[in-house]
């Protein structure tokens, strides 16, 4: 039904980013990549085509056309964090950890707030095996959201590897709370 409505209204956004949520559900990535690629150059001010686009391709471990898509992205969202912090997930999908530390810097240079690449630095530095740097980075998160499952219960895991039984209790607690 979605493919004859496209027929009878080939620019519909909708309709197409229906179908391409359809062939994802299916597991029709190459479809819904078709559909995705054809929304996002209609540029119609949908930008759920272009995000679902960039996730497929990080899925599917296509980081070169994620990074693509990603530019794409920038130019449509060029003061939203988002468009960076994908790039960062590509650049750490390909296993360049200084391109991706400088995308999640370049998203939170946008929105100092932005919790996801502030969790994603964190596992950054947990990787460069820098547990104080990526502890503070856990605590900056709690900074804008004291209640983040995340950072909570990461804190509790670097606590708990140091062996601070009473520390790592009272971050799991708070976690609870939360």
């Amino acid at each position: 039904y979605l493919e004859k409505a496209i027929a009878l209204a080939p620019d519909s956004v909708n309709i197409r980013t229906q179908l391409a949520m359809g062939h994802l559900a299916l597991g029709e990535d190459e479809q819904a990549i078709s559909e995705l690629q054809t929304v996002a150059g209609l540029d119609q001010g949908l930008l759920q085509a272009d995000l679902f686009l960039i996730m497929t391709y990080l899925r599917n471990q296509d980081f070169d056309n994620a990074l693509v898509a990603a530019d794409k992205f920038t130019a449509k969202l060029p003061d939203s964090p988002v468009p960076d912090y994908m790039k960062g997930a590509a650049y750490f999908g390909k296993g360049d950890h200084k391109a991706a530390r400088n995308s999640y810097e370049a998203a939170l240079e946008i929105q100092p707030d932005f919790l996801p690449a502030h969790l994603n630095l964190a596992q950054l530095e947990l990787s460069a095996n820098d547990t104080a740097a990526g502890e503070a980075r856990y605590r900056k998160v709690l900074s804008y959201n004291e209640g983040n499952l995340k950072a909570l219960l990461a804190l509790a895991a670097l606590t708990n590897q140091k062996g601070l039984t009473a520390e790592t209790e009272q971050w799991l607690k708070q976690a609870h709370h939360h």
